[in-house]
């Protein structure tokens, strides 16, 4: 995930073998504007590579050089949402394109993270900082990015609830947030100028 003065911009990839399918989840939220989201809960897990492709969806992630540098790539149809909980209660939005060119640089070494008893090789978690620069693209064309950024991996695991990018040296303001359901539940995506969060909401359902 990333933020920045243009806005935020979140990719979420996740596969489950014991359901059979993978998931993705891509979100530009302008800093002024609607969010746009698009998210594909039933996508063919991939032979090789993180490259997720269904009808009307290309989305690739590539490990360019590891703990140091990932490209991203993604062709799409998404929602531009007018109501942060639309995707909960009615799925509605327009329809728009949404794509970009984007690649996340590295700006320290991943910080490894205790998830449990397990053996490293069956469960664990890290995270690393960096930035996330780019083209973003919808029907209007190309628009440059470029925005502090946090990556997150886990295998074996749910996913960490509290995962997000902060920028403790902006002030607080107050919270905007975006409901989005996925697999293992709905997720709050929380943002403000101290940076994003996204965390579980268990007592919400998709």
């Amino acid at each position: 995930m990333a933020t920045g003065g243009q806005g935020s911009v979140v990719i979420w990839s996740s596969i489950h073998p014991g359901k059979q399918h993978a998931e993705q989840c891509c979100v530009v939220w302008p800093a002024s504007g609607k969010p746009v989201v698009m998210i594909e809960a039933d996508v063919p897990i991939p032979l090789q590579r993180w490259e997720f492709r269904t009808s009307a969806l290309w989305v690739e992630q590539v490990c360019e050089t590891a703990h140091e540098h990932w490209s991203y790539g993604l062709e799409a149809f998404a929602l531009e949402l007018d109501d942060s909980t639309e995707l909960i209660r009615t799925g509605f939005g327009t329809r728009v394109p949404l794509g970009w060119e984007l690649d996340f640089y590295h700006s320290s070494s991943p910080r490894w993270l205790l998830t449990g008893a397990q053996p490293l090789e069956e469960a664990g978690a890290y995270t690393q900082p960096g930035r996330l620069t780019g083209l973003l693209l919808d029907a209007d064309g190309e628009h440059p990015w470029d925005g502090a950024a946090q990556r997150w991996h886990w295998w074996g695991t749910e996913p960490l609830s509290g995962a997000g990018i902060r920028r403790h040296d902006q002030p607080s303001a107050p919270i905007e947030q975006l409901h989005l359901p996925l697999t293992q539940g709905v997720m709050i995506l929380a943002r403000s100028h101290e940076g994003l969060s996204l965390t579980s909401a268990p007592s919400l359902t998709a």
